[in-house]
């Protein structure tokens, strides 16, 4: 026969949740701040969604407060339209800013953890001109790689990446090219100079 002591098996204690409990807006010379509080520290992770332009501030081990509410009028004239705050997940507060365009943006949090600030302002990038100078091209295909790896075509795609990346951030980007085709160093700096280019990235 079996022999022992029956021990009851306890039941996990559930996650001690801080609260959201403000969520504010304000603007002042031309940029917009998001202010959030919370009772204990937060660690706020920060992603980007596009189509529309959002920025989307998970606050994990949070809940809002039942009362939470935003505490100013939006701006008319400012890059962000709406803010939303709600429950993600059980454990997971959420926060959406969404934008009329694409903004700078940076997230600063208090010492003791517990406020964290949003700033957000029209891109300094907005109405630059960039030229983007994949290098090599065509009939010269840089350096060849132990794998026959041309680096022509190394270029070219960081190149049109890098183009993608300015131009979401607000800048006219114009290409010396955009396949493997042959241009001659006088034509990309001819290019530059035909268009005014703000900066020349090669």
């Amino acid at each position: 026969p079996l022999s022992g002591v029956a021990v009851e098996r306890q039941a996990e204690p559930e996650m001690d949740l801080g609260r959201v409990v403000n969520v504010a807006v304000l603007y002042e010379s031309g940029t917009e701040y998001i202010l959030i509080e919370a009772d204990t520290p937060i660690d706020p992770e920060l992603r980007r969604l596009r189509e529309p332009e959002r920025l989307v501030l998970d606050l994990p081990g949070m809940q809002l407060d039942r009362s939470l509410g935003l505490a100013s009028e939006l701006v008319d004239a400012g890059v962000v339209h709406a803010v939303r705050a709600g429950q993600a997940e059980p454990t997971v507060s959420r926060i959406v800013v969404e934008r009329g365009e694409v903004t700078e943006h940076r997230l600063f949090t208090s010492p003791d953890g517990r406020r964290a600030v949003f700033a957000l302002r029209r891109s300094h990038l907005a109405g630059r001109t960039i030229v983007v100078d994949p290098g090599h091209g065509g009939r010269d295909p840089g350096a060849i790689g132990y794998s026959g790896t041309y680096e022509k075509d190394v270029t070219l795609a960081i190149g049109l990446l890098v183009a993608g990346m300015l131009e979401q951030a607000g800048a006219t980007v114009v290409m010396t090219r955009h396949e493997d085709v042959t241009v001659e160093l006088s034509q990309r700096s001819s290019l530059a100079n035909a268009v005014e280019a703000d900066a020349f990235v090669s």
